[in-house]
């Protein structure tokens, strides 16, 4: 009983019950006691899965969000959703399969999302080097903070100011940790018990910040 036989044997379960139920892979494999056995058969592997499948979301932004509570988490299918506490967003893909659109849907997504009593509107922050879809969306939205090179901008002066946004965010992460160990008495516990609004920083396409500036570049290192 390892890994290799626990992957195996999901390669073979997954398919054989879908559509019915959808197999959700683990990272490690995920072993459960069976009670009123011997030794030898008193354990088993153990697969997630929940009934039926996930289907695309299908409708405007607008008749999504009255199925959902962006309270809660962010839908990303019917079927799945990804929870508000999420810390990092990775969105990756090959080219022509959608990254853009995901992406756009997603912003359109913070765009409604807000404190827990729903009094304060999300912060979003778009850095977008290659001035891309996502920015083109972004300039026609007062309530994203867009940040683009200029022209005459060297790529290292970019990343400078970028850097400056990134540590401005830092020091309003390091307060709200702050407030929360000084106010709550929970000791699991984050920034969703201030009621302060959420701040979602987007880089579109991390590898086009340092495009041309070698690693030893000291605002490239800041970055990191």
């Amino acid at each position: 009983m390892n890994s290799e036989t626990y992957y195996r044997i999901f390669d073979i379960v997954a398919p054989s019950v879908f559509p019915q139920y959808t197999c959700i892979r683990p990272t490690s494999m995920q072993i459960v006691e069976i009670d009123d056995q011997p030794l030898s058969s008193s354990r088993g592997f153990f697969f997630p899965w929940k009934p039926k499948k996930s289907t695309r979301l299908v409708g405007s932004v607008d008749s999504i969000l009255e199925k959902y509570d962006l309270a809660e988490g962010i839908p990303i299918m019917d079927g799945i959703t990804v929870g508000r506490n999420a810390t990092t967003w990775i969105i990756s893909g090959n080219t022509g399969s959608g990254k853009s659109y995901c992406l756009r849907y997603l912003l359109e997504m913070w765009e409604h999302t807000t404190n827990r009593s729903g009094g304060k509107q999300a912060k979003i922050i778009l850095i977008d080097p290659k001035k891309s879809n996502a920015a083109r969306y972004a300039r026609g939205h007062d309530d994203i903070q867009l940040v683009v090179p200029e022209l005459t901008e060297r790529p290292e002066d970019f990343l400078r100011k970028v850097n400056q946004i990134l540590g401005d965010v830092i020091k309003e992460q390091n307060r709200r940790q702050d407030e929360l160990f000084s106010s709550s008495p929970r000791i699991s516990t984050d920034a969703n018990e201030l009621n302060v609004e959420p701040i979602y920083v987007i880089i579109e396409e991390m590898a086009s910040l340092t495009l041309s500036l070698p690693p030893t570049n000291q605002q490239v290192k800041d970055l990191f």
